[in-house]
């Protein structure tokens, strides 16, 4: 599929999050995936990850991206889709220290 979007400080956002096999990845500005296409080829987590963006046209792209994998892809604001994530019973590490900041600010 064509890159549209060549992610910026990628090496760098690799060396902070450091994902390894089978950890789940939230991205709430996906976007096109720059960022999420390199984390996804080291977690191979694709069920237990989620990607949002408030762009439909790229979420749109993202659902043909990654069409027969089982991602989950929100269209929506961060802050609502992570209020509807943890209403879902997602209850990972991350999902609750993003809500507490968005709580907080």
């Amino acid at each position: 599929m064509e890159e549209l979007h060549k992610p910026v400080l990628l090496s760098e956002v690799l060396e902070v999050l450091n994902p390894k096999l089978d950890e789940t990845y939230l991205d709430l500005t996906a976007g096109y995936g720059g960022h999420a296409s390199e984390v996804l080829d080291l977690t191979r987590n694709y069920k237990g990850s989620v990607l949002i963006d408030r762009d439909s046209f790229a979420v749109e792209f993202l659902k043909g991206k990654y069409l027969g994998e089982p991602i989950e892809i929100v269209n929506g604001d961060f802050y609502s889709s992570v209020l509807k994530i943890v209403e879902c019973g997602k209850t990972l590490i991350w999902y609750w220290l993003i809500l507490e900041f968005l709580l907080r600010n």
